[in-house]
């Protein structure tokens, strides 16, 4: 379970670096060994609050592929899955009003 929730993502950029040295004394707790001291409780109010991070990233990364584009760009870009959605959609209500008023 532990292993499971630590593979979530903690935000929704898709910088592979941000966050990763954090020295902060109030930083998440990161490492397997950390978490396996915290209660049952802790571990749902994590995966509660990383489990529609998840969703909104798988989301922009299939908005993404269908607009041509693959998981590393978004990588490059230090972009984030909200960034991606509002691109997305607006493009697609673009194309799909486009496509209506030639219809």
């Amino acid at each position: 379970m532990l292993k499971a929730l630590l593979a979530l993502p903690e935000s929704t950029s898709f910088d592979t670096n941000l966050g990763s040295d954090s020295l902060d004394d109030h930083a998440p707790i990161n490492g397997l060994a950390e978490w396996s001291l915290r209660s049952l409780g802790d571990y749902q109010a994590e995966l509660a609050k990383r489990s529609p991070i998840k969703q909104e990233k798988d989301a922009a990364i299939w908005l993404a592929d269908h607009l041509g584009m693959d998981a590393a760009e978004l990588e490059d870009a230090h972009t984030h899955a909200e960034a991606v959605i509002r691109a997305g959609t607006s493009g697609f209500i673009h194309q799909t009003h486009r496509v209506t008023r030639l219809g």
